[in-house]
């Protein structure tokens, strides 16, 4: 109800409950990632890192103490929700410019830098393809 730090669409607490996926009467507090999250099934362990990775990279970039003190190993996913926050505030004011560069990001200048080995060819390309069928 932060209406004055938070926004978000209108009627995504009525499509959660709506769906099933999270209960306002069961008492627990509104987690967006838990809700809305990708939980990895057992024949895809890799891509249930992506949603855990992208939200450390993204609090790493917003906050240096976040950036600090945070595993990027962990492989965050949604049923263990407790161990990143649910907000990080950032260390100024973002834009929507700053945004924009914040989702677009690959990883540059960490480990996981999508713009370097092999699997980013010789333009150093970080879009990746799948290859696996459904």
């Amino acid at each position: 109800n932060d209406t004055e730090n938070l926004m978000h669409s209108s009627n995504m607490l009525r499509i959660a409950q709506r769906e099933g996926w999270w209960r306002e009467e069961n008492g627990e507090p509104f987690n967006f990632f838990r809700t809305f999250g990708f939980e990895p099934k057992k024949y895809d362990p890799v891509l249930g890192l992506y949603s855990g990775r992208r939200m450390w990279r993204f609090n790493s970039l917003i906050n240096s103490e976040f950036n600090a003190t945070f595993d990027p190993y962990v492989g965050y996913i949604p049923s263990r929700c407790t161990i990143y926050p649910t907000f990080t505030k950032p260390d100024m004011k973002l834009s929507v410019e700053q945004l924009f560069g914040i989702l677009g990001d690959h990883y540059e200048g960490t480990p996981f830098d999508l713009t370097k080995g092999l699997a980013a060819g010789p333009f150093h390309n970080p879009n990746r393809f799948e290859g696996h069928a459904p």
